[in-house]
């Protein structure tokens, strides 16, 4: 097979980049939601986290789907790379027969013919439809779920109720505060997942869409 031309060896760079960023963000998310779950464990806090971790996990499906992260594995291959372009290409206005696959992919289309292609092409940019839809709808439903602050706010409140010495109310509203701080840095750190990998986050690179397109 030919070797790929430079500009698709950058293009799936970038993508790569991107990819382990998100994969970095997402094993981080994981860590901070086990030890919260475990601090957490039978409150509403735990019940909360554990609806987002769904969500986490859709969404990590969702980007595959969209052709931000690879199939399976670290990478993408030249094919699965060239696949992102496929899915990214809404209006078919860029891939609509095998004479715009690139030349050196085409060995791995031979058996192909044009109906073949544009079938296999409309399911890519289909999934990829879905996909968007899908993470729309998992920050939709977190963006309605109760974010625990009246949880907080009761451990906060009780121990002057109790009739606990300042010290004590002093203590108490010190462990509170760096428990929830705690919890929204996790919380943060699960809802900056429900997004396209390439837009998410500090690592969001505007350009990478572009260049995947040829734009």
């Amino acid at each position: 097979m030919a070797a790929a031309p430079a500009w698709f060896e950058t293009a799936k760079q970038r993508a790569h980049e991107v990819a382990a960023a998100y994969e970095k963000r997402h094993d981080d998310f994981e860590r901070l939601k086990d030890e919260q779950l475990r601090i957490f464990a039978g409150t509403d806090v735990a019940t909360y986290l554990e609806l987002l971790a769904e969500h986490v996990r859709s969404a990590y499906g969702d980007n595959q789907e969209a052709g931000w992260l690879p199939p399976s594995g670290k990478t993408f291959s030249d094919e699965e790379f060239f696949e992102t372009f496929i899915r990214h290409d809404r209006g078919a206005r860029h891939f609509k027969s095998l004479s715009q696959v690139p030349e050196f992919l085409r060995a791995e289309f031979e058996d192909w013919d044009d109906d073949d292609f544009r079938a296999h092409a409309d399911e890519l940019r289909e999934a990829c439809r879905n996909a968007y839809g899908s993470l729309a709808e998992s920050r939709e439903i977190m963006d309605d779920e109760p974010e625990c602050e009246d949880f907080f706010e009761g451990l906060y409140n009780w121990p002057e109720h109790a009739g606990a010495t300042k010290g004590e109310i002093a203590q108490a509203e010190a462990l509170v505060n760096n428990l929830h701080s705690g919890w929204k840095r996790c919380q943060k750190a699960g809802l900056a997942l429900l997004h396209p990998a390439s837009y998410d986050g500090p690592d969001y690179d505007p350009t990478l869409k572009a260049a995947l397109m040829g734009e």
